[in-house]
């Protein structure tokens, strides 16, 4: 499945697709010289991913009669320099 991001930090879907492009070539100009960023960053996202279930109990135990629930709003932005 292609990750469909929401454009607000690019604009648009072309300025998108180009940092996409970019970063991809980047990544495989390096070759095996990112495997070990690669591993660290797959064990991030496993560790992340971990937790959701835990975050989603306390979310809904701590903010069950919320009408604003600010976690699903809140949104954090990389760009190109981040990324």
């Amino acid at each position: 499945m292609e990750f469909e991001p929401v454009l607000e930090p690019w604009g648009n879907r072309d300025s998108w697709l180009q940092m996409k492009l970019s970063l991809e070539m980047s990544v495989k100009s390096q070759g095996m010289r990112l495997d070990a960023a690669r591993k660290v960053s797959h064990q991030i996202a496993r560790k992340i991913h971990s937790i959701n279930g835990v975050l989603d109990t306390l979310c809904q135990s701590t903010c069950n009669n919320c009408s604003d629930i600010c976690c699903g709003k809140a949104t954090l932005w990389y760009d190109f320099t981040d990324i």
